[in-house]
């Protein structure tokens, strides 16, 4: 889905060049980016800003393996940006020399530096609706502990973020290359097909959850403390055993139509001023340091916005998408292929 933050005139032959000198495409995840931010680097920089979206990961690399100039910048999992994205020269690593760059990062990025700039942090888990669901479990093999959870989830369409569930339901984690692991992890997914899960982007998930057509929703602990609003009967949980921990990453298109404008974008909201703002919008933890200073005392007082180091330490970062790749595919095909029956294999 595209939404253009601004429209632009077709250019004429006299002020092309100033149009160029005057756009930023920035790709960004649907519904992950702040109205108010553009608007406000808009009214500074006098640069436009054209917001194009998507909905999962193997659709932006899709689009921009087939349209290498389709934005400057786009958002990517730290991971994924150093072991994928780069290799596959869909993005560069950044010149600092062409950015101020004054506040420090999160710890969680201090291995991600040259290669974009800090945008958000969170955890994955579940979405559930309370009034079915016990709060208090481990890992992720609660999926298959009652019978009455058949029909009754939802998943997320990403193969990483499968992995994950499937791996930690096994008690190892998602980094292990080990090919038993990966077999113990396949014949969870067996067992767990036969709880008819759908596989649905975050916010159908979160709708049907919403609605009360799931009672388990695949999801990102910030888009749950959004539905949570709304819905008091929502809550998020995650393992107890390995949390996941996600960490989004603001990048250089190799191929951007204009760098100049991207960099420019960068510096400006890498503070801890617009990172507040971000963290207070999308309720994930600030990837800024010292944008606490800028947020309210009850988004402090949540874990889940404001994560304590007790959490962090147990958490677990994805750091072996590529070495694993193979086993990421085949774990989630073999999962989301409801077409030969919940019995087979």
């Amino acid at each position: 889905m595209f939404f253009l933050v601004s429209c632009d005139q077709a250019p004429t032959e006299t002020d092309s060049d100033d149009v160029e000198k005057k756009e930023l495409i920035l790709y960004n995840w649907e519904d992950y980016t702040p109205q108010n931010i553009l608007e406000q680097f808009e009214k500074e920089t006098g640069i436009k800003v054209v917001l194009k979206e998507f909905q999962t990961a193997d659709e932006q690399i899709a689009v921009l393996q087939s349209k290498p100039d389709f934005c400057d910048l786009l958002m990517v999992d730290v991971d994924e940006a150093i072991t994928i994205l780069e290799p596959l020269k869909i993005i560069e690593k950044l010149d600092r020399t062409r950015m101020v760059v004054d506040h420090e990062p999160h710890a969680l990025f201090r291995d991600a530096e040259s290669y974009g700039v800090p945008y958000g942090i969170g955890l994955l888990g579940f979405a559930v609706d309370k009034r079915y669901v016990d709060l208090a479990f481990k890992d992720c093999r609660f999926l298959i502990a009652d019978e009455k959870f058949k029909g009754k989830i939802s998943l997320l369409d990403e193969p990483v973020d499968i992995f994950y569930m499937l791996m930690n339901a096994v008690g190892v984690s998602m980094n292990s290359e080990n090919e038993t692991d990966h077999q113990h992890a396949y014949d969870f997914g067996t067992r767990l097909k036969k709880m008819m899960p759908k596989f649905q982007d975050v916010y159908s998930g979160l709708d049907d959850l919403n609605e009360g057509e799931v009672w388990i929703a695949m999801a990102y602990s910030g888009d749950t403390l959004l539905y949570q609003e709304d819905n008091s009967n929502i809550e998020f949980i995650y393992s107890l055993d390995r949390p996941c921990v996600w960490r989004d990453l603001l990048c250089l298109n190799m191929n951007a139509p204009n760098k100049e404008n991207a960099y420019k974008f960068m510096e400006f909201i890498n503070s801890p001023q617009v990172a507040a703002e971000i963290s207070l919008q999308f309720k994930s933890a600030p990837a800024v340091a010292g944008a606490e200073k800028y947020m309210d005392r009850e988004s402090l007082s949540n874990p889940l916005i404001n994560m304590p180091d007790s959490l962090l330490k147990i958490c677990e970062k994805q750091e072996r998408v590529k070495e694993n790749n193979a086993a990421i595919n085949r774990l989630y095909l073999h999962l989301s292929n409801q077409s030969k029956g919940v019995g087979d294999d």
